[in-house]
């Protein structure tokens, strides 16, 4: 199916998945695809397989993350993940005055 994907011109294949790592590394080294984003570790996990980083989070809404993908002309792929504990982005400042509250 990636290559499909690719054939109908899809410079980058995303794989989102709820895996095991192993079965994501699996996912990695037999499929087409460029980054994995994963879970069901329930931990924030970085690794890679094949020409692939793979990107796991936290559970339970305890963590945001972010991925910034950097995809060049020639379609080179650099990738920068990051997580943020929610209860820090909840009670910023800028939310609770935007929710009215000082």
């Amino acid at each position: 199916m990636v290559t499909a994907i690719h054939n109908q011109g899809a410079k980058i294949v995303i794989a989102l998945t709820h895996l095991l790592m192993r079965e994501d590394k699996e996912v990695a080294r037999c499929a087409n695809v460029d980054p994995i984003i994963g879970g069901h570790e329930h931990t924030l996990l970085e690794s890679s397989a094949g020409r692939a980083p793979i990107f796991k989070m936290t559970a339970n809404a305890r963590e945001l993350g972010r991925i910034d993908l950097n995809i060049s002309k020639i379609v080179q792929l650099k990738v920068r993940a990051t997580g943020f504990a929610v209860e820090k982005i909840l009670i910023s400042h800028y939310n609770l005055r935007r929710f009215g509250w000082r």
